[in-house]
Order: C-alpha cells, then structure tokens, then sequence
C-alpha cells in the first residue's frame, strides 16, 4: 500500500451525524470527470410528473462544516480548495445507476436516472435545483445502467438504459423540449448491465456498448443515425463481466475497450483495431471481485491506468498503463471503507492531481482518495467526505459539474439521491 500524508488546504465539508474519517483524452463509460411542465398531456413522448426537487434542501446527514473559510462561497475556485454541501433530492427509490447530461438543449444539466422498476429524468436549473422530473415511458422491470449522449446525430443528448430482466438495450431519442420518443429496444446477451456510449468508429453519431453479466460478453452496437442501432456484435469476456472503460491505452487515436469481470476477479483489455471492432482480449488478474472501475491518469506520465473497487477486500486497486496499450502486474491496493461499490474520478480539490471518489455500501459513506501532487501515483490517506445516517443501499457514485462552477460535484444513488455540491 502506498500512501502519503497530504494536507488539504480549504476542508468545507464535514459531517453532521457520524464518525470523520487528468489528463485532456476523453474516456467513455467509468464513471469519470455523465421534464415538462405539470400534468403536460402533449405528444413530447413523455409522461410528465411534475414538480422534482424545488431546491437544494440541506441534508442534516451532511451538512457543511462551517469554517468562516474565507476561500470557500467566494465564486473563485483556488488550487487546493475543497468546499461543499450536502443536498438530499430524492428519498425511497432502489437507484441502480445515474448519467448527468443536457436532455432539453438549455445548457444546464440534468440526470436520468434508473431505478428497479422505473427510468426518469430531473431537469436542473443550472444552480444544483432539479425543479422538474419526467418520467419515461417504460414498462416494469430491472433496469440497471444508463448512459446519454447524441445517438441520433442532432447534437442533443439521448437516452440508453440497460433493461437486465429483458437481455435488451432501450433507446429513447430526445425531442429537445424535454421529451424523448418512443422507446426502441435491441436484444443484447443475458443480464446487461454497464452500458456506456462512445464513437467507436471515430465519428457521431455515438455507438453502443454493454457489458453481460451472465453470458461473460460484451456486445457492441453501431448507430446507423436517427437513433437506430444496428444488431449486436458480441465479444467474449471473462466470468460475469460488470463495468466498462473506453479509452486510448497507447494514443494510437484508437479506443481501447477495459472490462472488469466479477467472478474472475481480473480485468480484460480489448485494444481497438481502427474500424469499431476490438482485437484479441488479454487478462490481468486483481487481487478480488471488482464491483466497478474507472480510468484515468492517476500518475501523470500522459498514459490511461485502471482503479478497480473490490467489495470483498474493501479496497481499491490501481493498475498502472504502460503506455502500449497493456497494463502492469503490480499488485498497488489502498483500503477504503466496507464493499466499496462504485468508483469515479474527479480533481475534487483542484490541485491538478486525479482524485477517486469511492461509494461503500456497508458502511454507508462516501470517502475520497486524494492523489498527491508530490508523489505521482501515490495517494494521500482516505477520508471519509460523507457518512449517511438515514441513506442505505448505495449503488453508484458519478461526477459531474450540476451548477456551471467549473468544479465537479458528487451524486450518489441508493435508496435516494444526495448531491454533494462544490461551493467554491
């Protein structure tokens, strides 16, 4: 294990209840720094619902710390700075996963979200409030990922979601006025979960990638435009693979497709062979069962690496990249809290190193993995940013700037949604 003693400058988050404990390549999927009005009966193709989350209500499980910080609530974000506040916006629903992106071409954020049995979305106002929510028209079942992006080629972004009970991907095409058209569903393998958008052969609009939990493949589906995909093209993986990662390992203007497989306990890498499809897979084995990945440059040589939760362990490890499109063996395991979950990555205290931001479900918190500016590669020790009295269940943990402060925020999904909102 390495880690190093780091001191942040600016701490403006703290805990109310409870103990205290990149590089400039795009990735795809991994989780790193992705309605109408009232009782609208129009023909948007969607079902709306109304009034969301009318503001930013302070959650009493984690409320700001405050230090009279006079570098925080200044509207300047400072190298080192780490201000923020808790917001609770939805109670009682299973999340299984989120996507932040701009659903009704207003340049604010939103978030879809999928439930167990639902999908919908809440529409920012570009200050961290989600006024309005708009439920999709989708049958019951287990839905389980979500990804947006422009699949149809009119530079808005849509909808895909995961539907696990049904062993399909749904599309739903925006109408820009926040709306989406009716669902179009395309048969994948069995159980999909992770699903992830990315312009595999080079162009938009985005291509289509999912990660089948019980038949051990990934399937990868070309956009024809206009939202249409065409069929599945499988590719084998190791035992239940669950996350995906679509990055340049070796800056060959190639994607690289990384997967982390359950019960194998390893991750595989796909290199891309120039034309959308993926070359022979290799293996690297991790230390225990991944729950999820992401990639990022976490030491700084120009080269993507690999950090995987592993639940039964309750640690992360970090696979270094090697620059030609492999990874190392070196086994770099850090503890964190109880079966981290999910994983993203962010430069939460903007002092140019990649932080990784760990949800863990046992023990209901959220803790942060500084990356030290000193020591590329190496992290401070982990902090517990948040624990949860009254939330459980966590599921997934995004990131993704909701207020246009040009500073990353902190969603979390489990039994609600919490937001944990920059304050620069």
């Amino acid at each position: 294990m390495i880690l190093w003693a780091c001191y942040v400058p600016n701490p403006d988050y703290s805990l109310a209840t409870g103990p205290s404990q990149a590089d400039s390549e795009t990735a795809y999927g991994s989780d790193e720094a992705g309605d109408g009005d009232d009782g609208d009966d129009g023909d948007d193709g969607d079902d709306d619902e109304g009034s969301g989350n009318d503001g930013p209500d302070a959650d009493p499980d984690v409320s700001p710390n405050h230090h009279e910080d006079p570098s925080c609530s200044d509207g300047n974000v400072d190298p080192g700075e780490f201000c923020f506040v808790g917001i609770k916006l939805l109670h009682g629903l299973d999340i299984q996963a989120l996507a932040v992106a701009d659903f009704n071409d207003d340049g604010k954020a939103d978030i879809a979200i999928t439930a167990k049995d639902t999908a919908f979305v809440l529409f920012g106002d570009g200050e961290g409030s989600f006024p309005l929510q708009s439920s999709l028209d989708v049958p019951e079942s287990d839905y389980h990922g979500v990804a947006a992006g422009d699949v149809d080629g009119d530079l808005v972004d849509d909808l895909v979601l995961t539907r696990e009970s049904g062993d399909a991907v749904l599309v739903f095409v925006s109408n820009t006025h926040g709306g989406f058209g009716p669902l179009r569903a395309y048969a994948v393998g069995d159980q999909p979960r992770a699903v992830v958008l990315a312009p595999l052969t080079g162009g938009h609009p985005l291509d289509v990638v999912v990660a089948n939990h019980s038949d051990d493949t990934i399937s990868t589906l070309f956009s024809e435009g206009l939202g249409l995909l065409d069929a599945a093209i499988d590719y084998d993986m190791g035992d239940e693979p669950n996350d995906i990662a679509l990055v340049e390992l070796d800056h060959d203007a190639q994607l690289d497709l990384i997967v982390s497989n359950y019960s194998d306990k390893s991750l595989s890498v796909r290199r891309g062979a120039g034309d959308g499809t993926f070359l022979a897979e290799a293996n690297y084995p991790l230390l225990d069962k991944p729950a999820a990945l992401v990639s990022t440059d976490l030491d700084r040589d120009g080269w993507r690496d690999v950090a995987a939760v592993l639940e039964g362990s309750d640690a992360v490890q970090v696979v270094f990249g090697d620059g030609g499109g492999s990874l190392s063996d070196f086994p770099f395991v850090v503890e964190v809290g109880d079966k981290p979950i999910d994983v993203a990555t962010t430069d939460l205290d903007s002092d140019g190193a990649a932080d990784l931001i760990v949800a863990n479900a046992d023990s209901r918190d959220v803790g942060v993995l500084f990356g030290s500016v000193a020591q590329p590669g190496t992290f401070c020790s982990y902090t517990t940013l948040v624990w949860f009295d009254d939330f459980s269940n966590l599921e997934t943990v995004i990131v993704a700037d909701l207020n246009a402060d040009g500073v990353e925020d902190v969603l979390v999904g489990g039994r609600g949604l919490r937001v944990i909102i920059s304050d620069p």
